[in-house]
């Protein structure tokens, strides 16, 4: 009788730890999660995040099947060079063609969190799906549903400037 009761009240904690395994848990697939018609917005690093700015690098993008990808809460300019940003970005790798693209370990995406002179935390999440609608020669449009966890998920839309060579 006391080994049921032990095993009853034990059973509610394992469950309640196994579930915490950050960015990598693919058992809660986000396939049918709505990607929100909003700006691309949410939590990064706990605190609200708000897209305003984009752009690809040629460089880290040539060759590659996916635009490397930078979306940034703070304002740059359009293919200027090299950005350093003072808040949290996202970094994405959009594949080159239209479409939805479930995010996994080979299409993931980075949230890039700065801790001082050249020192970020980068938490590469697996979970979610990007819906790319449309790229042009200039720009890749489409929206984001990115889960690392609940301090770090984002939803919604963007705009990025494809820069040239």
């Amino acid at each position: 009788m006391k080994t049921g009761w032990i095993l009853g009240l034990s059973a509610p904690l394992w469950i309640a730890c196994a579930s915490d395994s950050g960015g990598n848990d693919t058992s809660n697939s986000t396939d049918e999660t709505t990607i929100a018609t909003t700006p691309l917005g949410g939590l990064v690093d706990g605190k609200a995040w708000a897209f305003v700015s984009g752009e690809t690098s040629a460089f880290l993008s040539e060759g590659e099947p996916t635009y490397f990808t930078n979306l940034y809460a703070e304002q740059f300019g359009t293919c200027s060079g090299f950005a350093d940003p003072v808040l949290a970005n996202l970094i994405l790798n959009i594949p080159r063609t239209t479409g939805t693209h479930p995010l996994s370990v080979g299409l993931n995406a980075t949230f890039s969190i700065p801790r001082g002179a050249n020192d970020y935390d980068n938490l590469v999440a697996t979970k979610g799906r990007l819906e790319i609608v449309a790229i042009t020669a200039t720009t890749i449009r489409g929206g984001a549903f990115i889960d690392y966890n609940a301090n770090n998920r984002v939803n919604g839309q963007f705009e990025a400037a494809i820069c040239p060579d």
